[in-house]
């Protein structure tokens, strides 16, 4: 993974960065404290977020897995209550994702895109109701 990043880091202008990062401000608008206010139009905004950045990595082999893991992600939220909490986390990871490109910081972008990946499987999981064993 640490490709991609890299390959946004060093492929992507800062005109591109900052637009990234203004898509994860406009996520504000659909959320308030840690409730969604319109949750569809969120997973819309965050969709493309996450396409946007995956796109700047000018990586077609990497787009095509992405747009493959997407469908599976897009049926759990479709499931999802769109009560759930945790838009004020998400909204920050994005924010945490965003700086972390735009200031070009390989660590702070691998940090942050991995803790934002694994806390969105294990909401994916919570969500799922897995039984335990």
């Amino acid at each position: 993974m640490s490709c991609s990043k890299s390959g946004v880091i060093q492929l992507a202008s800062d005109a591109e960065l900052r637009v990234l990062k203004d898509m994860g401000e406009m996520l504000c608008e659909f959320f308030s404290g840690d409730r969604y206010t319109d949750y569809h139009a969120f997973l819309e905004r965050d969709m493309q977020f996450h396409s946007t950045i995956v796109a700047l990595a000018r990586n077609e082999r990497l787009v095509r897995m992405y747009h493959q893991a997407r469908i599976l992600i897009e049926l759990t939220r479709a499931s999802a209550d769109k009560h759930i909490p945790g838009a004020a986390v998400t909204h920050q990871r994005h924010m945490d994702i965003a700086d972390a490109l735009l200031s070009r910081d390989i660590a702070s972008a691998t940090e942050a895109l991995e803790r934002h990946t694994r806390e969105s499987e294990e909401a994916i999981v919570a969500r799922l109701h897995f039984p335990e064993r």
